[in-house]
């Protein structure tokens, strides 16, 4: 689904309401929305504070291959998000209650700066032994959860 697409759903704008949509994809911008109001003569401006993304990855880590978990997540992982230059906000694991159960949560600017990291990562030439090896540290499998701010957000978070 194009950039386009992806933020129209996201702030529920109908495709037949749109005249035009210019999105400003850099890490300082805002979205600018014209809408055509058929009430109205002439048109209306939506302006729409910047979209962060948050990937949220999950999974239950093996109690016997926690230390493993740790040195490839350390040694390959973070550097590699690093040189794409992915923040990592979170990188977290359950001490009481789900032992060893980890959440890393990862900024990016945009969908489509989450997009192109995403296929930057999976490019990558370590990618398909890191999975391999990661696995053989994870119960199950993991879950990747795409998340965007609550609109009260900047009120109470820090």
């Amino acid at each position: 689904m194009g950039i386009l697409k992806k933020y129209m759903r996201l702030y529920r704008i109908s495709c037949k309401n749109v005249l035009k949509l210019n999105i400003n994809d850099d890490r300082i911008s805002t979205i600018i929305c014209l809408v055509f109001n058929s009430d109205v003569d002439g048109y209306k401006y939506l302006k729409v504070d910047k979209l962060l993304i948050y990937e949220v990855v999950t999974g239950q880590i093996l109690l016997n291959k926690r230390q493993e978990f740790y040195r490839l997540h350390n040694e390959f992982l973070l550097p590699v998000m690093n040189e794409l230059q992915i923040k990592p906000l979170a990188l977290l694991v359950t001490e009481l209650g789900a032992y060893g159960k980890f959440l890393d949560i990862y900024e990016y600017a945009s969908l489509s700066d989450y997009d192109t990291k995403s296929s930057l990562i999976l490019k990558h030439p370590g990618l398909e032994a890191y999975y391999r090896n990661i696995g053989e540290c994870i119960h199950g499998s993991i879950s990747i959860e795409i998340m965007k701010d609550l609109p009260y957000a900047k009120s109470w978070a820090k």
